[in-house]
């Protein structure tokens, strides 16, 4: 990663974690508290949608490290997944910190080797990964392996699989759809809590849960277009 790319996504990522924290303020009645240790799961206690951030956070630290491990990447992966889930029977939110950041360097392993999984393959990973998820879900929930481990490897998995599959199905040139979404999704994400919970929420405006959910969704994706718009008008003008 460039230098002075990678310090200007951190800035701007500092930013929308401001953005984040005043928007919060619109969703809960909570007494707000803050910890001091930003690298952990409900780091901001009142804010639980935004616990997330801390992770991407930590995924932007190690980045710059990946490339100069790109040969040993797996054995990385290997490594930390059973650190994580080793950690998770003394410390629920140390080890999923790393199980978290582990997810991260497999999508950046696989980034560009979805072109060499077959249809076939990618349609076999999507079944067992369901497969998987259910029987362990039966025998096994409530426990740290279900919970810390196979939640999020078959979470992985299944991403891995669908998004290979898609670019065989479908023409990902035209992408305009997309980077739309893409843009716009850490947007709705932060915003559409207040709509959830709070004095501002819509899910229960109406005894209709469908018209509640339209309203929701459509408040949701204009307060995020809106916060969107301020975040590159204010704040990424200011960090050129």
């Amino acid at each position: 990663m460039d230098a002075r790319k990678g310090k200007k996504s951190f800035s701007s990522n500092v930013d929308l974690y401001a953005i984040s924290i005043w928007n919060s303020c619109l969703s809960r009645n909570d007494e707000i508290e803050v910890h001091p240790d930003l690298f952990v799961e409900h780091s901001v206690l009142a804010w639980k949608n935004l616990w997330f951030i801390s992770v991407i956070f930590l995924c932007y630290l190690v980045t710059p490290f990946l490339q100069k491990i790109k040969k040993r990447l797996i054995i990385v992966i290997l490594i930390l997944i059973a650190v994580g889930d080793g950690l998770c029977y003394l410390s629920h939110v140390g080890g999923m910190t790393i199980l978290y950041t582990s997810v991260y360097i497999i999508g950046y392993y696989f980034r560009n080797k979805e072109k060499e999984i077959t249809e076939v393959n990618a349609v076999a990973i999507i079944i067992l990964s369901l497969i998987i998820r259910l029987v362990s879900m039966k025998y096994l929930d409530g426990t740290v392996i279900y919970d810390c481990l196979l939640v999020y490897l078959t979470h992985t998995a299944l991403a891995i699989g669908l998004f290979s599959l898609s670019r065989k199905i479908f023409d990902l040139k035209s992408r305009s759809s997309i980077d739309w979404f893409d843009d716009i999704s850490y947007f709705v994400y932060i915003t559409h809590y207040m709509f959830m919970v709070g004095p501002l929420r819509t899910m229960g405006l109406t005894s209709n849960l469908l018209l509640n959910t339209i309203i929701t969704v459509t408040l949701s994706f204009f307060s995020a277009t809106l916060l969107q718009r301020i975040y590159r008008t204010v704040i990424m003008e200011n960090i050129k």
